[in-house]
């Protein structure tokens, strides 16, 4: 499998996870020092600050595995302090990292309609920009430095959260008052111009809340 030309190499800690991909021609790894040894690029998607240490810092880790030129790209919701260290170890390397978040909900990612902040030199972003029209529909910078990018998404997340609890608090009042909670979100929807408002309470929003607000270093 390949993006324009270049050949993908996947690895994934589950490996039925990347079945799909070596169905359709993509080589899987056995381990990330394995999948990044003659990468060009390098994407890694992961949870958290944890996963990302591990994958990179850890056993097998790919910091010491990205050839010479290389490009890591961080793709994971990361805290500000690790995105940070990420610069600072690459760099100790003679390796580029570059902030590069997404905003998109997963079947924007399957049809393509991500949003992408990026951070870090601009040279490095010039490289990722084919990846960047593969999987999204606009990429913007958010400065020279690639925790810019993470406290873009951090501060972009916090207003979703934001903004879902306030839904949930509105309709809340609305059925205590003993009026339609559907009727009112038909309503502020033609308020303010957002259509299904009744699929953006996701099962995982107060995990994402208390998550978001951590990496922000504001109270729970």
């Amino acid at each position: 499998m390949s993006i324009g030309r270049r050949l993908l190499t996947v690895y994934d800690r589950i490996a039925e996870k990347t079945r799909t991909l070596e169905s359709r021609g993509a080589r899987v790894a056995l381990a990330p020092q394995e999948a990044v040894s003659m990468a060009e690029v390098v994407l890694t998607i992961v949870l958290d600050d944890t996963a990302l240490e591990e994958v990179t810092f850890g056993a097998n880790g790919i910091i010491d595995g990205l050839p010479e030129g290389a490009v890591h790209a961080g793709l994971s919701t990361i805290s500000v302090e690790l995105a940070k260290r990420m610069k600072k170890e690459h760099a100790r390397r003679s390796r580029e990292y570059v902030g590069a978040t997404m905003f998109g909900r997963p079947e924007a990612a399957r049809e393509a309609k991500l949003v992408i902040v990026t951070g870090g030199a601009p040279s490095s972003i010039s490289k990722l920009q084919p990846i960047f029209k593969a999987i999204g529909r606009l990429s913007f910078t958010a400065g020279l430095e690639p925790w810019h990018a993470n406290l873009f998404k951090l501060c972009g997340n916090f207003m979703i959260s934001s903004m879902l609890e306030t839904f949930g608090e509105a309709q809340a009042l609305i059925r205590k008052a003993g009026l339609e909670p559907n009727e009112f979100r038909s309503v502020d929807g033609r308020i303010l111009g957002i259509t299904g408002l009744s699929q953006l309470r996701h099962p995982n929003s107060d995990r994402h809340v208390h998550a978001t607000r951590r990496h922000l270093g504001l109270r729970p």
